[in-house]
C-alpha cells in the first residue's frame, strides 16, 4: 500500500500535524510506503530548533524519528533486494552452465567454439 499524507496546518496550535505524523509512524512500522507532504504553515514542522512549549510532543522530534525509521526501512529493502538479485543471478548462471553443457553434447560446432567446456562433456 502507498499512502500520501498532506499536512497543511501549523505544527502547534492544533493536533492535525501531530496526528498526521503519528499515523505516518504507525504505517512506516508496518513497512508501508508513506509520503508526507508539508504545505503552508506545516513546513514549519521541518524547521530545526523548535520550542514546543506546552505541546504534548515535539513535532520536530517526530519528523526526525520518522525520517530515521524510513531510512532504516529503505536500507532493509535494499538488502532484501540485493539478496534476491544475488539468488536470481546464481540461478541464471546455473541455467547458463546447463545450457552450455547441453549444447556441447548435442552440437559439435559448439564444442569448438567453447574449448573450456570439452572436459565436462561426455
Amino acid at each position: 500500500m502507498s499512502v500520501l499524507i498532506v499536512v497543511n496546518t501549523a505544527p502547534y496550535g492544533s493536533e492535525g500535524p501531530y496526528n498526521a505524523f503519528r499515523l505516518a509512524d504507525a504505517l512506516v512500522l508496518r513497512n508501508e510506503h508513506v509520503e508526507v507532504y508539508l504545505m503552508g504553515d506545516a513546513v514549519l514542522a521541518a524547521r530545526a530548533g523548535q520550542d514546543p512549549r506546552g505541546a504534548h510532543a515535539s513535532v520536530e522530534q517526530m519528523v526526525l524519528d520518522l525520517l530515521e525509521k524510513a531510512v532504516d526501512n529503505l536500507g532493509e529493502s535494499v538488502r532484501k533486494r540485493d539478496r534476491t538479485v544475488e539468488a536470481d543471478l546464481n540461478e541464471v548462471q546455473a541455467e547458463l552452465k546447463a545450457l552450455k553443457l547441453f549444447l556441447a553434447r548435442n552440437l559439435p560446432e559448439f564444442k569448438k567454439q567453447f574449448p573450456g567446456i570439452r572436459g565436462k562433456v561426455r
